[in-house]
């Protein structure tokens, strides 16, 4: 008989894992725990990130003396999380800097714009990205070295005459007044149109569930990780719908709550099968596992008893051991 050892759990030869090329690792596991061992996060009130929000204070800190003390800077503001005030330990600076007009060449001459940005701190790494740009301005995006890792700020730089304050916006300096953006002024949606954008997003949904099926199934599991994004995006939107007549805007997606998703295997396999038998969510406890296939019970389809596989019979009671069944191998 081949078997594991101690166990009498039946395993055809060459199924070692690793054993034969293609063949898919195994997650590591903690010795002696059986358990998957996870990266984890760490939380927002651990020490390490506070001092993190700590640093970046004081980065915005001489970010701000250093654009006060240029005369070209007639206004500067802050956009983003800090300007909306919902910023956290890992929140980066969007920094909008407004540069008086007989100064505009700064805004668009890359030299000018690292010199003001190496005037802050030497910064460990500078990109430039033009489609970042705003209207007759320039775009640098920054990385300042910190010991709780880098710090990330956004730079824009704009003329005087074509800058806009924004609805959601911190002022850091304001020489001159800026005229404010106009504020919005949304269409609200009829009733048609709510249901023809749940039904597009829905389609979308699918279409990027299907393609990371896909991916996963190449084994391209970064380009899994980035379709699950394109398949929950649109459900959000389809969720936002119902309930508003007007149209979802980018922060309203993006603060919407999202419950994170269960880490323990037991979890995952339970939210999977309560989506699987109802497309709901999950019931807690014993339920997960067994409302399924209560429900097929009662409407007379046959269910399979755990750890049988279905048309199989049963084994000898001394040779089952967690829920698998030794077999001869000939």
């Amino acid at each position: 008989m081949t078997g594991t050892s101690g166990t009498g759990a039946y395993r055809r030869p060459g199924a070692i894992t690793g054993s034969r090329p293609g063949a898919i690792p195994r997650s590591p596991r903690s010795p002696g725990t059986g358990t998957i061992r996870t990266a984890t996060m760490p939380s927002p009130s651990t020490p390490i990130l506070g001092r993190r929000a700590v640093k970046r204070d004081r980065l915005l800190t001489r970010i701000e003396g250093v654009l006060r003390d240029d005369g070209r800077v007639a206004a500067a503001w802050l956009v983003g999380s800090l300007g909306l005030g919902t910023t956290d330990a890992l929140s980066d600076l969007d920094l909008w800097v407004v540069l008086a007009d007989e100064h505009r060449e700064a805004a668009v001459t890359p030299t000018a714009r690292h010199a003001l940005v190496a005037a802050v701190r030497t910064p460990q790494l500078a990109v430039e990205a033009l489609r970042n740009a705003p209207e007759a301005g320039g775009y640098l995006l920054t990385l300042y070295p910190g010991e709780t890792g880098a710090c990330r700020v956004d730079w824009h730089w704009q003329p005087r005459a074509a800058a806009r304050f924004p609805v959601a916006g911190r002022l850091l300096v304001g020489r001159v007044g800026i005229p404010p953006v106009p504020a919005p002024t949304p269409t609200p949606l009829s009733d048609r149109e709510r249901a023809e954008v749940v039904i597009e997003k829905v389609a979308l949904f699918w279409v990027a569930t299907a393609l990371t099926a896909r991916a996963v199934a190449r084994r391209r599991l970064w380009d899994a990780g980035r379709m699950i994004g394109w398949a929950i995006d649109p459900l959000d939107e389809a969720a936002w719908s119902p309930e508003t007549s007007m149209p979802a805007g980018h922060d309203d997606l993006r603060d919407r709550p999202r419950p994170s998703p269960p880490t323990a295997p037991r979890d995952r396999l339970a939210l999977v099968r309560g989506r699987q038998d109802d497309g709901g969510p999950p019931r807690r406890g014993r339920g997960a596992r067994r409302g399924g296939s209560d429900r097929r019970r009662r409407a007379g389809v046959p269910v399979p008893r755990p750890g049988r596989r279905p048309g199989q019979r049963p084994g000898r009671r001394g040779g089952r051991r967690g829920g698998q069944v030794a077999r001869r191998v000939r």
